[in-house]
């Protein structure tokens, strides 16, 4: 629940980013975040309840329209947490035309399936953290900024990035306001930022929508084909028979989204999307004949006892036995690369964790996005994440994707990719790690299954972390470096 509540805590605040300077609409404003018992003491001592909350929220939209207005979130800590209910802290720097202030935070929270993150706020307490703050007179209600006439369009000036960052962008991604201290600059695109450009490397994110139908239908037909396997040569086309293999996509897949990392413009790139990792899944199984349990690259068609859970997504009309393909959608993919680098394989890690772990230095980009998921007819999860960290001195990435069966197997593939400025050099390190479900109580793992539900079982991050530690490393394709380095060719 730590993790939960590290999530909603940065999501509502990036919301108040965009309510307070008009980037969004009213009718995107909701209070489901906030208990029928919720009570805020802010940082002068001031004492409201929800619906004094709410109606302050209300007037104080766009108060900050056409100001350069950001929060960063310092520090999420947990203190106390029991059941479904949890105890955080924070630290809440805000910047408005150049003038800093910041506050300490106390925050309960309380598990609510229906609210964004699954948590409600029921307390919060606010209290400023030097003196020079704690003088301030406070408002009767939040200033709005002075009228500015005539209204400037967006082709005549532009807005702070942060008002202007849209609502489809990732709601983890957060952007240092101490980009120019290391000599960071924004990169946009259409009047959107994308992402920084650093020491030559231009770093960009996009979470963005579910592709549509006509993209599912699309993909689900170039994906098919790239599944089939060889066709024969001219003199065994006629003794060959080849039955045609049908596939189906997660049921939701993010086509725009992505994390990508690349060397000046038109340099070498690495890039973490869903289709290309659904391409990798796609072409592992012309090496799997229908029919066959056979693995090629860590793909292979599980099939459980409750027959039901894998050979339940097939299309209407379609031949039954046709529909064989591994419906965990367990990619080997581990980046993509521009075709003038290739990894080299290393004996060991090359990554530097003493720079990767330096908390000296500020995370100026920092966002987490989802390339991919699917239920599994509510047998189970699999999700496809990709998690990067920019630092003045570095970059880090994680892939995981994550599957879980329900009382059948977990399974974790961790691609972790470091970028060194100093040296310009790019390491990998690949980790895959599954269990049967049947291994976990004698492994020292739980083996109820909400503990292996992040999002919902009341499990701290620690936990979590530590627990898919202890579960066995797999052997990795023969063509899957452990560990391995960027080269240019």
């Amino acid at each position: 629940m730590e993790e939960t509540c590290r999530n909603e805590i940065e999501r509502l605040h990036a919301f108040f980013v965009q309510w307070f300077t008009g980037a969004i609409s009213k009718e995107e404003f909701s209070d489901a975040v906030f208990s029928e018992n919720m009570c805020r003491i802010d940082p002068f001592g001031t004492m409201v309840n929800r619906s004094q909350l709410i109606q302050t929220l209300m007037e104080a939209y766009a108060c900050h329209e056409g100001r350069q207005f950001s929060i960063e979130i310092r520090h999420p800590r947990l203190v106390w947490n029991q059941e479904h209910t949890c105890l955080m802290t924070y630290e809440e720097w805000q910047l408005l035309d150049g003038e800093s202030t910041s506050r300490r935070s106390t925050a309960l929270f309380q598990r609510k399936e229906e609210a964004p993150c699954g948590v409600e706020w029921v307390h919060l307490q606010e209290t400023w953290m030097n003196a020079k703050e704690s003088t301030m007179t406070p408002p009767p209600s939040p200033p709005r900024s002075p009228p500015r006439s005539p209204r400037t369009t967006k082709s005549s000036v532009e807005k702070p990035f942060l008002a202007r960052t849209p609502s489809l962008v990732s709601k983890r991604r957060h952007l240092s306001p101490q980009l120019s201290d290391y000599h960071a600059t924004m990169i946009q695109k259409e009047g959107e930022v994308v992402g920084i450009e650093l020491h030559g490397w231009r770093i960009s994110t996009q979470q963005h929508s579910i592709g549509d139908d006509a993209w599912f239908s699309q993909a689900t037909e170039r994906l098919q084909e790239s599944a089939q396997p060889p066709r024969p040569t001219i003199e065994h086309a006629e003794t060959h028979s080849v039955t045609h293999r049908h596939v189906c996509l997660p049921e939701m897949v993010f086509p725009r989204a992505h994390v990508t990392m690349e060397k000046g413009e038109g340099g070498s790139k690495l890039k973490f999307g869903a289709y290309p990792a659904l391409l990798e899944w796609a072409k592992a199984h012309q090496s799997i004949p229908l029919g066959s349990s056979h693995e090629n690259k860590g793909v292979s068609v599980l099939q459980v006892a409750d027959a039901k859970l894998w050979t339940s997504k097939s299309l209407d009309g379609a031949a039954h036995s046709n529909f064989h393909y591994d419906w965990t959608f367990s990619t080997p993919f581990a980046c993509t690369t521009t075709m003038d680098v290739s990894w080299t394989p290393l004996e060991s890690s090359g990554m530097n964790l003493a720079l990767l772990q330096d908390q000296s230095v500020p995370i100026l980009l920092f966002d987490q996005v989802v390339l991919y998921e699917d239920d599994l007819h509510d047998n189970g999860q699999v999700t496809l994440t990709c998690k990067i960290r920019v630092m003045p001195t570095c970059v880090f990435c994680l892939q995981r994707l994550w599957v879980r069966v329900d009382h059948v197997l977990l399974r974790v593939r961790d691609t972790r990719v470091s970028l060194e400025f100093h040296t310009g050099k790019v390491f990998r390190d690949v980790v895959w790690r599954q269990c049967e479900w049947n291994q976990l109580a004698e492994l020292g793992l739980p083996t109820e299954l909400r503990k292996w539900c992040p999002e919902t079982g009341g499990v701290s991050d620690n936990e979590w972390q530590a627990a898919l530690a202890k579960i066995p490393q797999v052997e990795l394709p023969s063509d899957l470096p452990a560990h391995a380095v960027l080269d240019e060719n």
